[in-house]
């Protein structure tokens, strides 16, 4: 139930001399008397109805009157725009900063270990004239901690040479081996009577025998993790390089 003082009387446009035996005028907004039910309605219906023209009302004739009706949509309504704008300084700060700390840093990190073996490198390096690089070994730690390893060596030399003793094909090819890097000066034979001040290392060498499609491969180990006299070996004053294989992470990945 409405209160009939709540709503005001649409405006109508005029729809010619038809309007005026309506009855109060409806091109002005007036108060609403009464309110009636659908269910009313239709009962107050009469035969009469008269469509002027189009967009303007209709003239139906009722028990109580005629009547004009038409679609209140249909008056013209102004169209109306908002616009809104804000800005952010301190949301676009943390935008910004959110995709630095997101973004994959594609340089190297490289550590002050690694810039310090650069530099070693840089200081020590030098060229033949085949023009391979020839480079001193990088120490990490003072080569005097070495102690004395000659002997190990020795002993480790005179168990190879009983294992050759019972394999002349295994002694054949540890020979020319052997050969063949003294040919090519990565070794040189040492008298002696040898001496001096410099730390000296003598590294030991063992054969490592595999089997492949039937046939016997060997090559030579040289094991510079042999321990001297002091407990340290040359591996343990030397810098460590980079990991060759893939690490476990991007192993990972892979799947």
């Amino acid at each position: 139930v409405l209160d009939a003082g709540c709503l005001d009387a649409p405006t109508l446009p005029p729809a010619g001399s038809l309007m005026n035996n309506v009855g109060p005028p409806t091109d002005r907004t007036g108060r609403v008397n009464v309110i009636l039910g659908a269910s009313i309605f239709w009962d107050l219906l009469c035969i009469g109805q008269i469509k002027p023209c189009r967009n303007q009302p209709v003239l139906q004739k009722t028990h109580l009157g005629w009547i004009a009706a038409s679609d209140i949509t249909s008056v013209t309504q102004s169209p109306a725009s908002i616009s809104y704008i804000t800005a952010d300084a301190a949301l676009q700060k943390q935008v910004e900063r959110f995709w630095t700390i997101k973004e994959i840093d594609r340089a190297p990190v490289r550590s002050k270990s690694d810039e310090s073996c650069e530099l070693y490198f840089l200081q020590t390096y030098k060229r033949d004239a085949s023009g391979r690089f020839i480079v001193s070994l990088p120490f990490r730690g003072d080569p005097s901690k070495l102690g004395e390893s000659r002997s190990t060596a020795v002993k480790r030399f005179y168990k190879i040479e009983q294992k050759l003793e019972r394999d002349p094909e295994l002694k054949a090819a540890y020979v020319k081996f052997m050969q063949e890097y003294e040919s090519l000066g990565h070794i040189i034979v040492v008298s002696d009577t040898t001496s001096g001040t410099s730390p000296v290392y003598y590294i030991p060498h063992h054969a490592v025998v595999t089997r492949v499609n039937g046939q016997n491969k060997f090559r030579v180990v040289f094991n510079a993790s042999a321990k001297t006299t002091s407990g340290k070996s040359l591996n343990d004053i030397l810098r460590v390089g980079p990991t060759i294989q893939p690490t476990l992470f991007v192993i990972v990945l892979r799947f």
